[in-house]
């Protein structure tokens, strides 16, 4: 999966609606068509599709715009997303994980953004 990037909350404050693949991390970002459109990894289609509807439906295109916005405005400021990584990170000092030992093979799947992860043994 992909996380939340830079260039995602860059987008949203400047009031682009977003397009995403529709994995997993998506739903938080893209979670209704209020936010943006959604397409499955690889389906250069489905992306054009959803292109050519955002750009076929501009007063749609405008209403996403401002909540994707207004909602990144609300979600990072400085002061929540400072706040945010100190509670990760103060329970990550109060509660440590154990230290496994990482096993597995390696695989890397060639799409964009790369991908790779260890299979479970």
């Amino acid at each position: 999966h992909h996380g939340l990037n830079t260039v995602m909350i860059e987008a949203t404050l400047s009031g682009v609606p977003l397009l995403a693949t529709n994995l997993a991390s998506a739903k938080t970002t893209v979670p209704c068509h209020a936010f943006g459109r959604t397409f499955g990894l690889g389906m250069v289609d489905e992306l054009a599709a959803q292109v050519e509807y955002l750009h076929d439906h501009p007063e749609e295109r405008k209403a996403i715009g401002r909540h994707v916005r207004e909602r990144s405005l609300r979600l990072f400021t400085s002061q929540g997303m400072a706040g945010r990584y100190e509670a990760v990170l103060y329970d990550a000092y109060l509660n440590p994980m154990p230290m496994v030992p990482i096993t597995g093979k390696v695989v890397c799947r060639h799409t964009y953004p790369a991908m790779c992860y260890r299979e479970p043994n």
